[in-house]
């Protein structure tokens, strides 16, 4: 399943639409001859869902911000610093406490320029053609901007299995998740077409899918991959990151990158 909540948001109930009917009214009763007040913040968490280009997937931060966000963070660094956790820990406490912001954390902390405008979160989302699943990314981050929409793709490894060797480059374990990653840049490029049923299916009932999930355009993809945190890094390690992300355009990041991106968040309104 791909959706981030229980409830399918591609419906309210009727005192939902009721209180979303009155703030319309009141947002046409300020007297000014042209436009309108917007009154976003006003409208129930559902609607601000249903509204969205993907329902069930939207991450709205003023939302989430009013859980103890601090508290939620501090958890996860202690998994993430647990040497017996694993990707599928990380996963699974993501999952759990519904803290998907700390992946949409990377919109921000890697400086895409993107989500500000809107931002989404598919987990476990299938790179799937001709009936069958070819590849799994753990996570397909979509951010909207001024130039529309990026989507960045993103694969956790392991932060307990020697992420880096000694001499800084890349495990094993790490050098997998790349190698990985090139394989989805692969299929994308020869089969995006194939998505495009998959995010009809998701999409909501206000807004047509953009031209971007039509049409593939490799400067609109992004890829990450998190494994290791910063204890493993050296200053080869982070040569070598530069390095990557200039040839291949693939993100290398440390678990405690997400600590520190997430907590950013903490005095933002947008991702």
């Amino acid at each position: 399943m791909s959706h981030l909540y229980a409830r399918d948001y591609r419906k309210i109930t009727d005192e939902e639409r009721e209180k979303y009917e009155r703030i319309l009214i009141l947002e046409k009763s300020h007297g000014q001859r042209y436009g309108r007040i917007n009154h976003y913040d006003m409208y129930p968490e559902a609607v601000k869902h249903y509204l969205s280009l993907f329902p069930n997937n939207h991450l709205i931060l003023s939302e989430i911000k009013k859980k103890n966000l601090p508290e939620l963070n501090n958890r996860f660094s202690q998994i993430v610093h647990d040497s017996n956790s694993t990707e599928r820990d990380i996963a699974r406490f993501i999952k759990d406490n519904d803290a998907y912001y700390i992946i949409a954390s990377i919109l921000n902390g890697c400086g895409f320029h993107v989500g500000h405008h809107a931002a989404y979160l598919f987990p476990e989302f299938e790179l799937r053609a001709n009936g069958k699943t070819d590849w799994r990314a753990d996570y397909l981050l979509l951010g909207k901007g001024s130039g529309g929409y990026e989507f960045v793709f993103v694969e956790l490894e392991s932060p307990n299995t020697g992420a880096v060797l000694q001499n800084g480059y890349p495990a094993k374990s790490t050098r997998s998740g790349q190698k990985q990653i090139e394989d989805w840049e692969i299929w994308l490029d020869s089969n995006y077409s194939e998505l495009a049923s998959f995010f009809e299916r998701e999409k909501g009932n206000h807004e047509d899918l953009p031209d971007e999930f039509y049409h593939y355009d490799s400067t609109r993809m992004h890829y990450v991959l998190v494994a290791g945190t910063r204890n493993d890094y050296i200053d080869k390690t982070y040569r070598v990151r530069r390095s990557e992300k200039k040839k291949s355009g693939v993100i290398l990041l440390h678990y405690d990158n997400l600590i520190d991106y997430s907590e950013e968040l903490f005095n933002r309104n947008t991702f």
